[in-house]
């Protein structure tokens, strides 16, 4: 009897704060069976503060050195680094309404005690105040415009290798997921 091979899956998460990257990875890790890193829990410190360069390039090389894994989040300035040993990714490309819409509810729920969803480092120094930055809201209204179309060129450019799904409802979340 033929026995089927697993074939190494690294899957990247990337889209827009707000999109539903986090979410998406865990269901996809529980329905594949593969370990889920979420990069912000990697990238911001106590007080959201930022980490040393070298030390988070060094914590990326660490990551996909694995030999399976789902990552979550875009930080397009290490994007080469992960498209390095990724063999798909899911671009998650909503409606600026939409994120904002999430962006806000999780904002609000975490300034109403809600710490499951901060970074793991973030959680002890988390702030107690309902904030939403403008240049975080601005980055999110405009992230079709000023990021996608760098985001999707540089997916376009590792298509021989890459299989690149764009999905732009909750509806094809959902249809993908089942899939």
């Amino acid at each position: 009897m033929l026995e089927m091979v697993r074939l190494p899956q690294r899957i990247l998460v990337l889209g827009c704060p707000g999109s539903g990257k986090s979410t998406l990875a865990r269901q996809l890790a529980r329905k594949r069976d593969l370990p889920v890193f979420h990069l912000d829990d990697y990238y911001w410190h106590e007080g959201w503060t930022k980490p040393d360069p070298i030390q988070w390039r060094d914590t990326l090389e660490a990551l996909v050195r694995r030999e399976e894994w789902i990552l979550d989040g875009n930080h397009q300035d290490t994007l080469a680094i992960r498209l390095e040993r990724a063999t798909s990714a899911i671009v998650l490309d909503m409606s600026a309404a939409l994120c904002l819409y999430r962006v806000a509810r999780r904002g609000l729920v975490r300034f109403l005690g809600e710490t499951k969803s901060l970074p793991l480092r973030v959680r002890p120094g988390r702030l107690g105040r309902f904030s939403l930055d403008p240049r975080f809201v601005a980055k999110v209204v405009l992230f079709r415009q000023r990021e996608l179309p760098t985001l999707l060129r540089e997916l376009a450019e590792r298509g021989d290798v890459l299989d690149v799904r764009v999905l732009r409802s909750t509806v094809e979340v959902r249809e993908f997921l089942m899939a």
